[in-house]
């Protein structure tokens, strides 16, 4: 334990030094200012970008992942319409509010650009801005509602548990102690990782984090600060996508103090990126949370392996 206290103390302190001092540095040349392009194309396709996250962590499953798990979930004819009705209306909704959200944003920029802007434009403009995104928050929201109402409470469990949220979900029932409903959550918020990944669900894996989260990359990278960054560093969009076929976490040991957890484990992990199948067949990782409110978000990750060992084929 003493030996786990000392890397993570290593860890954060070297994160801290070798951090970005400049973490919005090149966010200037952005159309708008405020929203990244992959968040401008994310509230252009109607995603979540973790508005209905208070839901779907809690247990009420939203409609485009309980499609993508009708045959798990053993949807019958009529909860597949339904659910599939409810997702086209939270849809549509969801691209008219992101396209107007998108142009009120730009307005905001542009009058900041100009030098125009007086407070009395502030206030309105940030008024009208917030209504719309807590109006477009609710979108999400509100259909996660109604979808929770459409399935049984043993399918609500399994999509609980198909999602990685099982041991979180549950963590303030009266059989398990604190610790051990915090080693849970810590478990379950690890298996998200992975599972996000692999569902290609970047908005899901950037959500895991805090807003102030660091990478420390393997082969002594320079470590990467902040959500945004993170968010840039793993799915720009000026790369082809890197698609997740395999991620096994196998955690070894998890240690809660207070507010902070970590979780030391092995993984083997199986990408694809232009034509090319990578396997690391083994690798260490350490994952440092900490509590925000009832949640755990990821602080800071860090993994480590050898090249060496890695298989590398062209995928047929």
């Amino acid at each position: 334990m003493k030996k786990l206290i000392l890397g993570v103390c290593l860890v954060i302190a070297y994160s801290a030094l070798a951090a970005d001092r400049a973490p919005y540095a090149g966010q200037q040349h952005r159309s708008i200012k405020s929203l990244s392009e992959q968040e401008i194309r994310s509230l252009r396709a109607g995603e979540g970008m973790g508005f209905a996250l208070p839901a779907e962590l809690n247990g009420y499953p939203g409609p485009r992942h309980v499609l993508e798990l009708a045959a798990e979930l053993r949807l019958t004819r009529e909860q597949l319409a339904e659910t599939q009705a409810l997702y086209d209306a939270m849809h549509s909704e969801a691209v008219a509010l992101g396209e107007m959200l998108i142009g009120l944003e730009k307005d905001l920029d542009d009058d900041f650009g100009r030098g125009s802007i007086d407070a009395a434009t502030l206030e309105s403009a940030l008024l009208e801005s917030g209504v719309t995104k807590a109006k477009l928050r609710h979108v999400h929201l509100r259909t996660h509602l109604r979808q929770k109402e459409l399935l049984s409470a043993e399918q609500v469990a399994s999509y609980n548990r198909l999602r990685g949220y099982a041991g979180g979900a549950h963590h303030h029932d009266s059989h398990h102690s604190t610790a051990d409903a915090d080693k849970d959550a810590l478990q379950a918020l690890d298996q998200a990782y992975a599972d996000n990944w692999k569902a290609a669900d970047a908005d899901g894996v950037i959500a895991l984090f805090t807003e102030d989260a660091t990478l420390v990359p393997h082969h002594g990278d320079p470590p990467i600060t902040g959500r945004e960054s993170i968010r840039n560093f793993w799915f720009d969009p000026a790369y082809p996508p890197t698609l997740i076929r395999e991620w096994t976490r196998d955690a070894k040991e998890i240690f809660v103090s207070g507010d902070v957890g970590v979780v030391r484990g092995r993984a083997r992990l199986v990408w694809d990126y232009e034509g090319m199948r990578t396997t690391i067949p083994e690798s260490n990782y350490v994952l440092i949370a900490v509590r925000l409110g009832d949640d755990w978000k990821i602080r800071i990750l860090t993994w480590n392996d050898d090249p060496r060992e890695w298989i590398q084929a062209t995928k047929d």
